[in-house]
C-alpha cells in the first residue's frame, strides 16, 4: 500500500479504516494497482459500503475501462438497453439473471 494510499485511510473515521485497510489488501492480491487519482474517492466508497467494495474488486478491469465516463447521471436510455439485449435472448434464466445483476451493480 502507497503512502498516498495509508494516508487517505488514516484520514477516515477509525471506525472506517479496517474495512478500508483490507479492500486494498484484497485489491493488492489481485495485482491491480489504482489510478493516484482515484485513490481518494475509491477509500471514501469501500471505507462506506463494503457492497461497493466487493463490486468494485469483482468488476475491476470493467471500472478502469470506463471510470472516465463517470461524468453525472446516467441516462435512461442504458438502463432500456439492457432490456433490449436481453429480452430477444434465447439464454436460460440463470443467465439473465447474472446479466441483470451485472448491469445493476455496473449502474
Amino acid at each position: 500500500m502507497g503512502d498516498s494510499t495509508a494516508q487517505h485511510i488514516a484520514d477516515l473515521p477509525a471506525k472506517l479504516q479496517p474495512g478500508a485497510t483490507l479492500w486494498f489488501e484484497r485489491l493488492a492480491e489481485q495485482d491491480a494497482a489504482l489510478p493516484d487519482a482515484l485513490v481518494a474517492p475509491v477509500t471514501r466508497l469501500v471505507a462506506c459500503s463494503e457492497f461497493a467494495g466487493k463490486v468494485l474488486l469483482r468488476e475491476f478491469p470493467w471500472f478502469l475501462e470506463n471510470v472516465a465516463s463517470f461524468t453525472g447521471v446516467s441516462d435512461s436510455s442504458e438502463t432500456g438497453g439492457i432490456v433490449e439485449a436481453i429480452a430477444p435472448s434465447d439464454a436460460d434464466i440463470s443467465a439473465v439473471k447474472s446479466k441483470l445483476r451485472r448491469f445493476r451493480n455496473r449502474y
